[in-house]
């Protein structure tokens, strides 16, 4: 019984040491921003993000992280909060991290200048890492960095294989102009379940996934559109559908199944302001944008 007795505990002491750190970017959370709550955190510590757009004017990333252990989520729905990376600097980067979980975000607009690196809207270098539940989407990479517009797994060969694990996630309207439009995968071995990637593309190889030949992806029940190069490199799976156009998607802004009137007042509370996935697609919220919310009105098919 001793030793039963001394785990407990241990498990309730380790148990007790981890918070729980509240963002809020209009002053009533615990942080303003995620960066303050991460760099606050300790290993174990979950980081609670209200809806909202979160930016940043480092170029480490709207978020960095550095060997820790934390989950980032949302408090209410991934469309509604966004991470955003203004097209000028990656929207989540880390480096060395034993774990991390990043859970109902929407991750856009990341991406490097020339001078810079891989991965735009996520980096994972040498981490363990699992994303749940997330958008990401509208990514990009210019020809002078690496690949992994929406997302990059990373190892080095000084460091051990990690297995990120993606599951629900949706990548859409990422670009990159080397490998890797959705994912670029080096020394990992990741496992992808349930993902939705649409209308992403890659220069060089991989519109959705591309895989080098250090590493080898596990991919079951995903489903692919719009895209003429959606796999290369070594995996398997099963379950997963491959469609030559993307189907038009529902305009439905809060995750309800739904188009009426929360969306409509959604639209105009956010009027001329720039939110993801308006309506017609270019990220601000105007009259065409009611257009279109009318003429879905009604249950998402």
């Amino acid at each position: 019984m001793r030793p039963s007795i001394a785990a407990s505990v241990l498990f309730l002491s380790t148990s007790a040491l981890a918070d729980t750190w509240t963002v809020d970017n209009d002053g009533s959370a615990d942080f303003d921003t995620i960066q303050a709550a991460v760099n606050a955190a300790a290993d174990g510590d979950v980081i609670l993000i209200a809806p909202g757009t979160y930016t940043s004017n480092s170029d480490a990333g709207v978020v960095s992280i550095s060997s820790k252990s934390l989950t980032l989520q949302s408090s209410g729905e991934p469309a509604l909060t966004i991470l955003d990376g203004q097209h000028e600097r990656p929207v989540i980067s880390c480096f060395t991290c034993p774990s991390i979980t990043i859970e109902g975000l929407t991750i856009t607009r990341g991406g490097y200048n020339e001078s810079q690196m891989d991965g735009g809207g996520i980096r994972c270098w040498a981490s363990g890492m699992t994303v749940s539940n997330c958008i990401i989407s509208n990514n990009s990479i210019s020809m002078g960095a690496d690949g992994g517009a929406g997302m990059l797994c990373k190892s080095t060969y000084y460091d051990d294989i990690y297995d990120p694990v993606i599951t629900n996630c949706t990548f859409e309207n990422n670009h990159c102009a080397n490998y890797g439009g959705a994912i670029e995968i080096s020394l990992s071995t990741p496992t992808i379940t349930g993902c939705t990637f649409a209308d992403n593309t890659a220069a060089m190889g991989g519109d959705d996934i591309y895989i080098w030949y250090d590493s080898y992806a596990y991919i079951n029940d995903c489903e692919f559109c719009g895209s003429s190069a959606p796999i290369e490199g070594p995996h398997s799976g099963s379950g997963n559908l491959f469609l030559s156009d993307c189907p038009t998607p529902c305009p439905d802004l809060n995750s309800d199944n739904l188009v009426g009137v929360a969306d409509l007042l959604y639209v105009l509370e956010h009027w001329g302001q720039a939110i993801q996935d308006d309506p017609d697609g270019n990220d601000i919220c105007d009259s065409s944008d009611i257009a279109i919310l009318i003429s879905a009105w009604g249950p998402c098919p």
